[in-house]
């Protein structure tokens, strides 16, 4: 992983870094067995301005600096002046509860007995299965909106490359 030639960070980039940050978290969390507790606060803690990492990390996403202004700044930095980053663009989601993932890095959360939990979109039309009943007040629009909300929220970088490895792992 290398900084980009130009000085503007693509989402593909950051999805590059932020897959090297994770690998780099699951063999330290393997290698010393930390727990889930451990990992979610002590890795962010880990200083890396003296490895190689901070040759790839984003300047625009440290050390950020807040000027008083007429107008707030069109890439959403320095919209909250405690947390300069939260809301900016190509910046990492702020969660507002912890994930749970089976082990605690990325893999799908199981169930307490071990099994896997039932697809989102099983459990969905079992709890809110079709009558038949159509609103027809509502209109096409509020399903286009419903759609830009949706993917204004969630739209973030994806990998592209994705294959499995012979233990059905994901590798990016």
């Amino acid at each position: 992983v290398a900084k980009p030639k130009s000085e503007v960070w693509r989402p593909e980039d950051l999805a590059t870094v932020g897959e090297l940050l994770l690998d780099i978290s699951t063999n330290l969390a393997q290698s010393y067995g930390l727990t889930y507790e451990e990992i979610e606060k002590s890795l962010p803690l880990i200083d890396t301005s003296k490895t190689l990492i901070r040759e790839v990390c984003p300047a625009f996403l440290s050390n950020v600096e807040c000027r008083p202004g007429k107008y707030r700044r069109y890439d959403g930095l320095c919209t909250n002046l405690q947390n300069p980053t939260w809301g900016a663009t190509l910046s990492p989601f702020t969660r507002l509860i912890s994930p749970r993932f089976a082990d605690s890095l990325t893999a799908p959360r199981i169930s307490v007995t071990g099994h896997n939990l039932p697809l989102s979109r099983v459990v969905s039309r079992t709890m809110h299965p079709d009558e038949g009943y159509h609103d027809h007040a509502g209109t096409v629009m509020v399903i286009a909106w419903g759609q830009f909300i949706d993917h204004d929220y969630t739209l973030t970088a994806t990998p592209l490359v994705y294959r499995v490895s012979q233990n059905l792992r994901p590798i990016f």
